[in-house]
């Protein structure tokens, strides 16, 4: 089983893209979900903005990408409780009618703005968890490090973009095989649904996943030593690249297009265009 954030390695043309690309994508989609109108009318039926952003981004993943929501279904299942209960509390305490039904007693507190802005607040969160999962399935870590490099950050800060990205999933392998081992000697607390008996797990497995990530740390630090990492800082010697990347025509038209159109929400969301 493969982690979240993890390089899908499939070969498609959104795989190929410069990182630079897809990181302005990602950061001008999550800007776009706080600026647009929300709700939309859709057939006289408010309609969440980020909801709709997020069920586009999870068809981007699948259609074009070619990574199906399985792949991803327990961060799927993790955003339900936040967004279930961001809409519970903005729709019962933080925001006065008018109600569902004022003759109804549960529904009389609560509130139909509240239930809107609740939806708009949990979705946006959802948007931004699913846009970087677009961004960690379809690019490299060591692509995304030299092209930090091409940017112009010095190389050993470029790595650590490269490393902390490839790091992450490592994480998780270190946890399945904690959470397999409990389940070999006959523990569940990693397997269920229930709330408090994953937080209990996760207290026990804490200790041995920071113990195993630091050891797995250490090794790769000391590989890369071996290996030159600081050599041609040490020395002045001008450091080598075996693979070069280049932002092609079709990456700066992406951009270009992502940067006039979150421009043009921006200037219509001051200008009062949208309330």
């Amino acid at each position: 089983m493969s982690g979240i954030y993890s390089y899908s390695g499939y070969e498609t043309w959104l795989h190929k893209l410069d990182p630079r690309t897809k990181l302005t994508f990602t950061i001008c989609y999550l800007i776009l979900a706080f600026v647009l109108p929300s709700p939309l009318l859709i057939a006289g039926l408010p309609i969440s903005t980020p909801l709709l952003m997020f069920l586009a981004m999870v068809l981007v993943i699948w259609f074009v990408a070619r990574i199906p929501p399985a792949r991803y279904l327990a961060f799927l299942v993790y955003l339900i409780p936040i967004v279930a209960g961001i809409a519970f509390a903005h729709t019962f305490f933080l925001n006065p009618c008018p109600c569902f039904a004022e003759t109804t007693p549960i529904l009389r507190s609560a509130s139909v703005d509240g239930f809107l802005k609740g939806l708009d607040i949990g979705f946006r969160i959802a948007a931004m968890g699913v846009a970087f999962l677009l961004f960690s399935f379809t690019t490299e870590p060591f692509t995304w490090g030299l092209s930090m490099y091409k940017a112009g950050l010095p190389y050993k800060a470029a790595f650590m973009f490269a490393f902390g990205m490839r790091f992450y999933p490592l994480l998780q392998e270190e946890f399945m095989t904690i959470r397999d081992a409990l389940k070999a000697r006959g523990s569940d607390l990693l397997n269920g649904l229930n709330p408090v008996r994953l937080i209990r797990g996760m207290s026990i497995t804490a200790i041995p996943l920071g113990l195993g990530a630091l050891h797995r740390s250490q090794n790769i630090a000391l590989s890369m030593e071996l290996r030159g990492f600081s050599f041609p800082e040490e020395t002045g010697v001008q450091r080598q690249l075996f693979r070069d990347i280049r932002m092609r025509p079709l990456d700066w038209a992406l951009t270009s297009l992502c940067l006039i159109v979150l421009l043009g929400a921006i200037v219509l969301r001051l200008s009062g265009f949208w309330g």
